[in-house]
């Protein structure tokens, strides 16, 4: 069955019988309810409407009750207004203005005025204490300025006017001292510090242009004070580089746009109206506020604000920029004075640039090349007179190596520490024996004798490797990894810095450190070499051997990076004959008392052990391996470290020139002795040789002229067979053997062909022909002489 239609949708009753009876029946009953709900509807609408309707009833009754009462009111007062009565009273209370209430007025001012200013100390004092805003004390003291101005001007100003005077001119240098301090400050914020310069501006009543000089003043004397600290450390200096790229930073935000502002706003009001003023409960402006005077209550700070553009403020800061760098870079420099280390020159000069670098692009007033270059240069000046320094302190050595070669006296005789000796052998050898070590290398190199040189030297060589350090760490230093933000234009300015501070700066450095240890090395050799030409070549043996152990000592451990190979080696030469004069000295002395005696004589020791057909000598003459074993132990007691190749073959060549010298001065002698004069070896020997055979020559006279055994000899006329028909063949087969003994015992192991081994060769080669034998004798009577040298060179280690 179909539901029936919405009786709502249908346009008339007629449409509603078009549809079957029930659908009728349905859309009747439905019509039904809906007259029922809207019955209930409206009995509730009705029913409310009719409670607000008696309560607007009700209020309407009231309010005509309350009319009426207005009405009788109204009436009353009309039938109660006089106009001549008004009148009258008005005219009454002017009259009793005019008798009365002047001189009150009067004097109701004066006692707010002065209750005012009497409270104005207090509240500047209390601000000044809680260190509150120097903004609100300059404008009590301007209030109170005014105020005081006020009240003196009157017929009989009150006598306690002075004392307040004086106590608000304290108060004026205490706001002035905190403004200062504020101003001095780098943790200040910039709506302070505005603060400040108008307080400063207010209570000095300055203009922008005198406040912009008063702060560049201030901080400019912050950085000085900090190069005054007695500390005066690093991070003073730090401070005052932080100071001077604030002031630059700070100018640049706040003058003269906030600055401008700030005073603008001053002006805008009278003073007395700031509202800050109403909550100083000292000053209690609520009550006497309408007492005080027109023109106080009136009174705005006058100020120029047209006298500070942005060309004026652009042009002072310039000015003062540079002259704030010299204060800087002067502070920096008497502070650099203090450092002897060029490391912490370095950490010094990387902090000032990183300070600069990371807020360069945020400063004006002055180009980033002018302070990038002044501080260059007060590093690079630092580092330089550094590095001076330690050449100078080089020079001290030289000065210490010749007092300690003066101090000590001058003797023939050698000595040395033995590696035997007691204070060696009982040291302790626990824990690894270190100190053990240390002294047996101490003892064995004669490293004790120089020590303070060698400790003085190595503090030289250890403030060179500082220097070689930090020059490797500058160059190292890479200034794009500083954490700086920097837009792209200034790549190149960023590349030209880097160029500079870590290739420029090194190099000049290296200059200047290369240039200084060469001159102190120099100088250094030059006193050496002064030092060893003043040395006698047989009493200061000992001095020799200690400056040769020092310039040992000196050439091993030269700086790397400035060797020099040649360095000392004139002065090493003279050392090293004067050394070896002095070990052989006493030896040859002995040496030719042995030949002597073995001339005088016709035997040849050691004759029965000769071998061979015809029998030739295998052994030396006791003469020459004593010579050879004195020579040994003299080496010895010199000490056994200084005998390197050089010294030893310059020993060799001493040995040979004072062998020859004593046979030729014994065969001038033999042939004075037989009336004839003998011909020397060579032409070409030097003076020293012909001296020491005119000694030998007189100490033989004066032996035979005081009646030796030759002189009586010569005398009778009865001379021995060796000085009448010279010496036996023996005896000249057994010197041709000693020669060729001692001349493998000296050969030269650097080799060398020099005058002085011609000579010896020479006399070997002349006693060889004076020998008259054969040659495949002399060849056999050689090699016995190099096989017996090759069996017994151990027994003579330092000479062989």
């Amino acid at each position: 069955m179909a539901e029936p239609p919405d009786p709502k949708t249908l346009e008339s009753w007629e449409d509603a019988f078009r549809y079957p009876v029930a659908a009728v029946r349905g859309m009747e009953r439905q019509l039904r309810v809906d007259i029922e709900s809207n019955r209930e509807r409206l009995r509730s609408l009705v029913g409310a409407s009719y409670r607000d309707l008696l309560g607007t009833a009700e209020s309407i009754i009231e309010m005509d009750g309350k009319m009426q009462e207005v009405e009788v009111h109204l009436g009353d007062i009309g039938a109660r207004c006089n106009t001549r009565l008004l009148e009258k009273k008005i005219s009454n209370l002017r009259q009793w203005d005019t008798a009365v209430g002047a001189v009150a007025t009067e004097r109701y001012m004066f006692a707010s005025q002065f209750a005012v200013l009497k409270s104005c100390p207090e509240a500047m004092s209390r601000l000044l204490r809680e260190s509150s805003s120097v903004l609100l004390a300059a404008k009590v003291l301007v209030i109170s300025r005014l105020l005081h101005t006020k009240l003196s001007q009157r017929a009989r100003p009150p006598p306690y006017l002075e004392t307040i005077r004086n106590r608000l001119a304290s108060l004026r240098r205490r706001l002035l001292a905190k403004i200062d301090k504020r101003m001095k400050s780098l943790d200040i914020a910039r709506d302070a510090l505005v603060d400040a310069m108008c307080a400063f501006s207010l209570a000095t009543s300055s203009s922008p242009a005198d406040v912009l000089r008063h702060f560049h003043h201030v901080r400019i004397e912050a950085i000085s004070e900090q190069g005054r600290e007695r500390s005066n450390s690093d991070e003073n200096t730090l401070r005052a580089m932080r100071l001077y790229i604030g002031t630059l930073k700070d100018t640049r935000a706040t003058i003269p746009t906030m600055l401008a502002q700030a005073l603008e706003s001053l002006k805008s009001i009278p003073l007395i109206k700031s509202q800050d003023l109403y909550t100083l409960v000292e000053l209690n402006l609520d009550l006497h506020e309408n007492r005080i005077e027109d023109d106080i209550r009136t009174f705005t700070p006058y100020i120029r604000l047209n006298d500070l553009q942005k060309p004026e403020s652009e042009k002072h800061l310039k000015q003062w920029a540079r002259r704030a760098l010299s204060s800087l870079l002067d502070d920096l420099n008497k502070h650099l004075e203090s450092f002897t280390d060029t490391l912490e020159v370095m950490e010094l000069r990387k902090h000032m640039f990183e300070l600069w670098f990371s807020s360069q692009h945020q400063c004006t007033g002055i180009e980033p090349s002018e302070v990038i270059d002044g501080l260059r240069n007060a590093f690079n000046l630092r580092w330089a007179e550094i590095i001076r320094t330690q050449s100078t302190s080089l020079r001290e050595l030289g000065v210490t190596i010749r007092n300690t070669i003066e101090d000590r006296p001058s003797r023939t005789t050698l000595s040395s520490q033995s590696l035997w000796d007691s204070t060696v052998t009982s040291m302790d050898i626990s824990h690894g024996g270190k100190a053990f070590r240390e002294t047996l290398i101490a003892t064995a190199q004669g490293s004790n004798d120089i020590k303070a040189v060698s400790q003085q030297y190595t503090n030289w060589l250890q403030s060179v490797e500082n220097i070689e350090a930090t020059i490797i760490r500058v160059q190292a230093m890479n200034w794009d990894d500083t954490g700086i933000s920097i837009d792209d234009d200034d790549d190149d300015v960023l590349n030209d810095n880097q160029v500079l501070l870590s290739e420029d700066d090194p190099r000049l450095l290296r200059e200047q450190c290369s240039d200084s240890v060469q001159q102190a090395l120099r100088t250094l050799e030059e006193s050496l070499k002064l030092v060893a030409e003043g040395l006698d070549e047989i009493r200061d043996g000992q001095k020799a051997i200690l400056v040769l152990r020092i310039w040992r000592d000196i050439r091993q451990r030269m700086p790397q990076t400035y060797q020099r190979h040649d360095m000392g080696l004139t002065s090493i030469e003279r050392l090293q004959k004067v050394a070896a004069k002095t070990v052989l000295w006493k030896p040859i002395q002995c040496c030719r008392k042995r030949i002597e005696k073995v001339a005088r004589g016709d035997k040849v020791p050691g004759r029965p052990l000769w071998e061979g057909d015809p029998p030739l000598p295998v052994l030396p003459s006791p003469w020459a391996f004593r010579l050879l074993r004195e020579i040994m132990s003299s080496m010895a007691e010199a000490g056994s470290d200084i005998w390197s190749a050089q010294t030893t073959d310059t020993l060799k060549k001493e040995l040979r020139q004072l062998l020859v010298a004593s046979f030729e001065g014994l065969k001038l002698r033999t042939s004075f002795s037989n009336g004839h004069p003998a011909e020397t070896a060579g032409s070409g020997e030097d003076s020293q040789q012909q001296i020491l055979r005119s000694d030998s020559v007189e100490s033989s006279t004066a032996r035979m002229e005081n009646g030796s055994p030759a002189h009586n000899a010569m005398t009778n006329g009865d001379l021995p067979e060796a000085h009448a028909e010279g010496k036996s063949l023996e005896c000249r087969t057994q010197e041709v053997f000693d020669l060729a003994y001692l001349s493998h015992a000296t050969t030269l192991k650097q080799s060398e062909h020099n005058d002085d081994e011609d000579a010896f060769l020479t006399l070997l080669s002349k006693t060889e022909t004076e020998l008259d034998v054969e040659q495949d004798s002399i060849h056999r009577l050689k090699k016995s002489a190099e096989n017996y040298w090759k069996r017994t060179s151990l027994m003579f280690a330092l000479l062989a």
